[in-house]
Order: C-alpha cells, then sequence, then structure tokens
C-alpha cells in the first residue's frame, strides 16, 4: 500500500495555521490561528496570490475539506480561468511543513482544481458547545478572554515564530534589522522582493538610496516592482524625471 502524500497527512494543530473543524449538526469552519500572523506570509505574499488563497479557503466542503475548482476560484475573484488557474498553479509551489501549501486536484465530473493542505489547515473534529457555554463565552469579561488566550497560546511568541517559521521555510532565520534598516526591508518584502535579496539590499547598500528608489517606484510604471527595485538600487538609477530628460 502507497503512503498518502505528505500534504493529504494531518500536520501539528500548534504550528498548523488554521483549523478545519468538523462540527457534529453543525456546519464546518475554517478557524484561523495566531499561527497566520507569526508565519509572515500576510506580508510575503504577492497581493494576488494573498487573494486567491483567501478565496480558496472560503470553499469548504461538508466533511470539512477545503478544495475549488478553478473555475470557482476565478468566478469568485472576477478572474480569467488562465489567470486563476496560473495564479493557483504558483501558490502551489510554495511550501509549509514540507508539504505543498495547496495541491491539484480533479473533481468527479473530471474539473481541475485544488485543495488545502492537512499540514496547512489540520482537520478537527469538534463537538459544539451547549447553549449554556455559548452564553457563558459570549458575556465573557475582556480579563476571562486574555487569561483564556494566554492559557491556550501559552508558547512564547519568539518561540511560536521560530517553530512557524522554520516549517514555512520562507522566513529568514534572523531578526528583521532594527530601525529604518527594517522599515526599508519590511518595505522590500510588501512589494515581493525576495527575502535573501531584501536582506542584502539593506545589508549592503546606503539606507538613503533604498528609500530613495522606493518612494520613486510609483512613478515608474514598473511592470514588475519587485525586481525594478532591486536593479534600481543595485544599479542606482537615476530619478524618473531625470530619466524622461535623458529620454527626450
Amino acid at each position: 500500500m502507497n503512503p498518502l502524500p505528505l500534504y493529504a497527512t494531518p500536520g501539528n494543530p500548534e504550528i498548523a495555521l488554521f483549523q478545519l473543524q468538523h462540527r457534529v449538526g453543525l456546519a464546518p469552519q475554517v478557524v484561523l490561528s495566531p499561527n497566520l500572523r507569526l508565519s509572515g506570509l500576510l506580508h510575503i505574499f504577492p497581493a494576488d496570490l494573498l487573494q486567491v488563497f483567501i478565496a480558496l479557503l472560503t470553499f469548504q466542503e461538508g466533511g470539512g475539506e477545503v478544495r475549488a475548482s478553478v473555475a470557482q476560484v476565478a468566478d469568485a475573484l472576477r478572474l480569467h480561468s488562465d489567470q486563476a488557474a496560473a495564479l493557483l498553479q504558483t501558490l502551489a509551489g510554495y511550501t509549509f511543513d514540507g508539504a505543498p501549501m495547496i495541491y491539484e486536484t480533479t473533481f468527479v465530473h473530471g474539473e481541475q482544481g485544488y485543495g488545502l493542505s492537512k499540514r496547512v489547515g489540520v482537520p478537527i473534529n469538534e463537538v459544539p458547545q451547549s447553549p449554556q457555554s455559548e452564553r457563558s463565552y459570549k458575556t465573557a469579561s475582556k480579563e476571562q478572554l486574555i487569561a483564556l488566550s494566554r492559557e491556550r497560546y501559552a508558547t512564547p511568541i519568539s518561540e511560536a515564530e521560530a517553530i512557524v517559521a522554520e516549517q514555512l521555510g520562507t522566513i529568514p532565520e534572523e531578526s528583521p534589522p532594527p530601525g529604518r534598516h527594517g522599515d526599508a526591508y519590511r518595505a522590500l518584502l510588501k512589494i515581493g522582493v525576495p527575502e535573501p535579496d531584501a536582506r542584502e539590499l539593506v545589508g549592503e547598500y546606503e539606507l538613503e538610496s533604498i528609500e530613495q528608489q522606493l518612494a520613486w517606484l510609483p512613478e515608474r510604471g514598473a511592470r514588475n516592482p519587485a525586481r525594478f527595485i532591486v536593479a534600481a538600487i543595485r544599479g542606482t538609477y537615476d530619478s524618473p524625471e531625470a530619466r524622461r530628460r535623458g529620454g527626450a
């Protein structure tokens, strides 16, 4: 018997980004974990990939599994099916906990689609709370909720970040640079510059030059802002106005 692929094997709930709760007598639900924030995905993913990822999460089947056809994702985001397929294929190249974050699948009627890896979203069978317990939760004080949160997520932030970063495989092992260097570093990541390149630029080039190129970037009209900003910083590009004068 062939072993299940890693993406089909439930991961560790302590590091997973989501819980896929299959609740008795109730509709299933996707529950976010604080690990999603700690993982850095929210600023590492380009905006279009993050949109596709979120759209996919909204397609949860009755058994709790998350998967959708390319056509469903395209319709949800008002994209052409070819564009949605390309984005999903790119997203499938990202890994978490040793497996692709999403995997390609074929529906019964032959339509192609993608599902969420069980390393990213761990299936949880949850018994629904009684009405009394739900009322107690809704009327709980802020202090009680904070205490409950601390009890449930007692792992120190630094330790949790290290665990999730190691599993994701795309977060730097070192801490972000401090001060303005850190601001520039995060700005580079936000526009899609790969982490190793962002760290190299911040570490080897003048901070003022990096900040200036970032400030000029909206005027450049670059088709690929991440690639352009790397070249601009390394090549010490002139201002947009100077480049326009030179091309006149």
